[in-house]
């Protein structure tokens, strides 16, 4: 329980406390807690920033968790929407050039033996040893293994044409080559995503990889790496391109949030976590400490929020040190020492 009296003339504060010692304790050393006065408080203005001056008993009472500021860069990202791929069409599609390549490569090594038989049987007719009668069965097998040779390739060829319409160069490539990549689809330990950016935002960076998630939280975010662009893009949305996420949590069919760098030059600046940022007047704010005992409120003005910090480029600089526990109670009496003292009777 605590009784409180005010008198016109001084202001006192009287508190008293019907708790234990250790309580006692533990509400003097925070910082809403700390008992002030007026005098104690000195507030300037210096070049468009608050300055605050605390007495040696509040500085020391405050218990201020303080963070010096260091250079960080920052690249702009599309955030955009995708889905993961099913690769069941990828198998089927894998699946026949792999049925057509055997088929075309039993027929070229009988097509080598029937060569072979038809130009030994030529010699002997050359020599007179065998009728020319008795090649023509040999050259009619080797016409009829030429001709599914001819056919099994123009089946090739058009199911490579496919793929890569379907699914572009580097995919179509990996149908029919070993390719790490493809060995981690088709093992189910990786995702294929299929990522669509708007035709007005800057052209994708294919050397950089990007980070996606399924609700939508940057937080949560795995990483995913570049495949390739999709042959198939729609002039309306956008384009379309293909990347591998190295992960088994994403299912099949699931819509996903993707950050994607853009093609643009890093923006040097520093980053300020979440705590540090107080709001008054609808502008965020930061509190700086210039020594123990005097604390500047400055303005933070265009920024970027990033992973629970908020990249800026203007007004802080690396080697800052900013309040980021305790702001509240500084903007508390900051915001208290500006009421004036009602006049004695």
């Amino acid at each position: 329980m605590a009784y409180i009296i005010q008198t016109k003339s001084s202001r006192l504060l009287f508190v008293f406390f019907l708790l234990s010692p250790g309580f006692l304790f533990q509400a003097l050393v925070q910082a809403d807690d700390v008992i002030k006065t007026d005098k104690q408080l000195s507030l300037n203005v210096r070049n468009g920033d608050i300055t605050l001056q605390l007495s040696t008993q509040q500085s020391a009472l405050g218990r201020f968790k303080i963070q010096t500021l260091k250079t960080a860069s920052y690249q702009p990202e599309h955030s955009v929407s995708g889905k993961v791929l099913s690769i069941q069409p990828l198998l089927e599609l894998q699946n026949k050039l792999r049925t057509v390549a055997i088929s075309l490569f039993a027929t070229q090594q009988r097509e080598k033996i029937a060569s072979s038989v038809l130009r030994r049987a030529q010699k002997l007719v050359a020599q007179g040893i065998t009728s020319a009668a008795k090649t023509e069965k040999y050259n009619q097998n080797w016409l009829t293994l030429q001709t599914s040779m001819q056919a099994y390739q123009t089946q090739q060829n058009y199911l490579q044409a496919s793929a890569e319409q379907q699914w572009g160069h580097k995919l179509a490539e990996a149908m029919t080559k070993p390719d790490p990549q493809l060995t981690k689809l088709l093992s189910g330990n990786s995702a294929l995503l299929l990522i669509t950016v708007p035709i007005s935002d800057n052209p994708v960076d294919s050397s950089k990889s990007i980070v996606v998630s399924i609700d939508g939280q940057r937080a949560h975010a795995v990483p995913a790496e570049f495949l390739s662009a999709s042959p198939v893009s729609d002039q309306i949305v956008g384009n379309s391109y293909f990347y591998i996420a190295h992960t088994n949590q994403l299912q099949t069919g699931a819509r996903v949030m993707a950050w994607i760098p853009m093609k643009t030059q890093n923006y040097e600046g520093v980053l300020i976590p979440e705590s540090a940022i107080i709001w008054h007047n609808a502008r965020p704010w930061v509190y700086l400490r210039m020594n123990d005992q005097l604390y500047v409120r400055r303005v933070i003005g265009q920024y970027r929020k990033t992973k629970g910090q908020w990249f800026v480029t203007e007004n802080f600089t690396a080697g800052d040190c900013i309040v980021i526990a305790g702001s509240a109670a500084l903007l508390s009496e900051e915001l208290r020492s500006q009421i004036p003292e009602e006049d004695d009777d």
